[in-house]
């Protein structure tokens, strides 16, 4: 009879962690988007999209804390800073559009 080794466990493990990052993000979109909408009721889309650009510079201070600022080494700044302005102007025009 074989013997389950501690490698498939480990295995099953990282799947599962995949499953729950995966299906945690998703809510995570869903939830912000939702948030975005409900919130343009009440303020300006650029206050909305700048809260939301607050929330993601401290997620991001949050990570700068545990793993340090190596994770920021890149040989392209500049398309890094040219992806980041894209990803605010996407933002901004999806809550102008909602």
């Amino acid at each position: 009879m074989p013997k389950f080794t501690s490698n498939f466990g480990q295995f099953l493990n990282q799947n599962f962690m995949g499953i729950l990052y995966f299906a945690s993000g998703m809510f995570l979109f869903a939830a912000v988007d939702t948030i975005a909408k409900v919130l343009t009721e009440s303020f300006h889309p650029v206050q909305v999209a700048w809260s939301r650009q607050l929330g993601l510079l401290f997620g991001i201070l949050i990570v700068l804390i545990f793993k340090g600022v190596t994770i920021l080494q890149t040989e392209h700044v500049w398309l890094q800073i040219f992806r980041g302005c894209l990803a605010e102007t996407s933002a901004l025009i999806f809550i102008f559009a909602i």
